[in-house]
């Protein structure tokens, strides 16, 4: 399927414009696509990042005030009234106790109101020098283990900056639905500002929801909130709170990667937080991200396919308005090439193709007019050329005879004289008769017999002439005067050298190989391989340059080749001391 698709390819040039115009339309369409595609997701991955990035800006300086204001309610332990009821201390007496204890937060809810605070505060703790713990609300029992962590000595470490540690796990007391299972903690060390004893540190617990809230309100989705170990503070999803960041922590190269989150493709950005020391890390689903891309490709999918169907149908007509003189002009090729004259084309456009077209109609004529001319000029030629070959043999062989005669007579004066004489008169009349320039095989035998008779008489019957040719051939067509000249160089270059009286001419005639082949053999001298070779070399060239004029072999395989064509010529086999074997090939009558 494939092969045969690829031929009808190759071989119609319909098929070769169809696809070059579908190509020419479908590929810029397709590169434009994907080009359009392309920017239009990189336009998108950077439009997220730059909205990201200032949302993550925004957070942080939402954060960062968060903090702020939760510093300055921590600075509640600097007042002079919170300073005296902690170098006092907790009294030992209950009643005394319960009421230092609701001084000393009452302090810290006038600075709260006093400050503008406006951050719910989940619970203050006082942690003393020695570890007592007094809180605002009655639950103490995870601040016994909060202060043993290393962030709370990190908090008296750092000499009475506000340090944010977190999240830590937190049922909320009186079971309020709306608050996160999970506190923030802002510690600090409290300096003393009226005697050098050491006065612990102060806890200021927030629920986790009030971050939450912040987070809400700069639309935040998809955002992880990380502190300065990688630990998540703040996640939608609880499960995460608390837990480490189990991803890429090379934060410099992390913006605009994308990682697999909980089996989906991300788009990650991040920013460091600098007012509370936290990281804040977006996750976006590059599915989600891609929305307007992929809708834009398959929009612009759509319109590509239309504009594409109108291309291959614009292809088409272009296609066959083009190809459709062509392929009737290769119909008119074929019935030229096969002999045939086909009308002329109509032309209907003055284009390459109209050009085209009018060129094959005047070449058509042409070659038509050229074919005439060439095939009454080739007979005249010939008429021509097998003219001047019969008045080039006639009188060499005449003039020959008439010498031997003359020769003969001065000798011997002998009565022979007059028989040779009619011989040689039957000969020449034979010679110069008008008519056909085709004779059959019988009249050249009886002429090869009044040649041969008169050299008998010449050369005193030291040789004998022997003719095998069957009944059924002798009247087959041949050229006149084609095998006297045979006899002649018989005679003259192979028998007249023979030092005996045995040498003998013999003419055989048979058919095979779908040729009558006519054998004229002598069993003179013969020749040497170089005079054959020589011989056979003459006679190539004189089938190759017909229009020399040539005597002898030459002038016979020329003679033989204008009446049947170039492959009716003459073989020569020849060997020295044995004789020469001449071979004429001749087409059956039914060719």
């Amino acid at each position: 399927m494939i092969r045969r698709s690829m031929h009808k390819l190759r071989s119609s040039i319909r098929a070769k414009l169809l696809l070059t115009l579908v190509l020419i339309a479908a590929l810029p369409l397709t590169a434009i696509g994907v080009i359009l595609y392309s920017s239009t997701v990189r336009s998108s991955e950077e439009q997220t990042i730059r909205n990201r990035q200032q949302e993550m800006r925004m957070l942080g300086v939402q954060l960062a005030a968060f903090v702020e204001r939760i510093e300055r309610y921590t600075r509640a332990i600097y007042t002079g009234e919170v300073q005296a009821l902690l170098n006092e201390g907790p009294p030992e007496d209950l009643v005394r106790y319960k009421r230092w204890e609701s001084e000393l937060f009452q302090r810290f809810d006038e600075w709260y109101g006093y400050m503008n605070i406006q951050t719910p505060v989940n619970n203050v703790v006082w942690v003393s020098a020695d570890g007592r713990i007094v809180s605002k609300e009655r639950n103490i029992e995870p601040y016994n283990s909060w202060i043993k962590q290393p962030w709370f000595d990190n908090v008296m470490a750092q000499g009475g900056q506000a340090v944010v540690a977190g999240p830590f796990h937190r049922l909320e007391p009186y079971g309020q639905p709306d608050r996160l299972p999970y506190a923030v903690v802002i510690g600090r060390k409290i300096n003393n500002t009226q005697s050098t004893a050491p006065l612990g540190a102060v806890l200021v617990e927030l629920n986790l929801s009030t971050i939450a809230a912040l987070m809400a309100e700069t639309d935040t989705s998809n955002v992880l909130v990380l502190d300065n170990a990688n630990r998540i503070v703040y996640s939608s999803d609880l499960d995460e709170i608390g837990s480490n960041w189990l991803l890429s922590t090379d934060w410099d190269n992390l913006s605009g990667k994308r990682l697999l989150w909980k089996g989906e493709e991300m788009f990650v950005n991040q920013t460091w937080l600098s007012g509370i020391g936290w990281r804040a890390v977006s996750l976006d689903p590059v599915k989600k991200l891609h929305t307007y891309a992929d809708s834009f490709r398959n929009t612009t999918i759509q319109v590509g396919l239309v504009a594409l169907a109108f291309a291959v149908l614009l292809a088409v007509l272009v296609a066959r308005r083009v190809s459709h003189p062509l392929r009737e002009l290769k119909e008119r090729m074929k019935q030229l090439q096969s002999g045939q004259f086909p009308p002329a084309v109509e032309v209907h456009s003055t284009d390459e193709v109209g050009q085209l077209a009018h060129g094959f109609n005047r070449m058509n004529e042409r070659i038509e007019n050229l074919i005439k001319d060439v095939y009454h000029s080739e007979l005249m030629r010939k008429q021509a050329q097998l003219q001047a070959l019969h008045s080039q043999i006639n009188p060499h062989f005449l003039y020959n005879t008439l010498d031997a005669m003359s020769a003969l007579a001065i000798i011997e004066r002998v009565p022979v004289l007059s028989q040779m004489s009619v011989m040689l008169a039957d000969m020449f009349r034979y010679s110069i008769s008008s008519g056909e320039s085709l004779v059959s095989l019988r009249d050249e035998i009886e002429q090869v017999r009044r040649y041969f008779e008169i050299n008998q008489i010449r050369y005193d019957y030291r040789f004998h002439l022997h003719i095998s040719v069957p009944d059924s051939l002798m009247g087959t067509p041949i050229p006149k005067l084609t095998l006297q000249p045979l006899a002649e160089n018989a005679i003259y270059h192979g028998l007249e050298l023979r030092p005996d009286d045995n040498g003998f001419l013999a003419v055989t005639a048979y058919v095979a190989d779908e040729f009558i082949r006519i054998e004229v053999f002598d069993n003179g001298i013969g020749m040497s391989p170089e005079t054959l070779e020589a011989l056979r070399a003459k006679l190539a060239m004189a089938a190759k340059h017909p229009d020399a004029e040539h005597i002898g072999l030459a002038n016979v395989q020329q003679r033989l080749q204008l009446h049947y064509g170039t492959t009716h010529d003459i073989e020569v086999e020849s060997k020295e001391g044995a004789g020469t074997n001449i071979v004429l090939k001749l087409p059956l009558p039914n060719e």
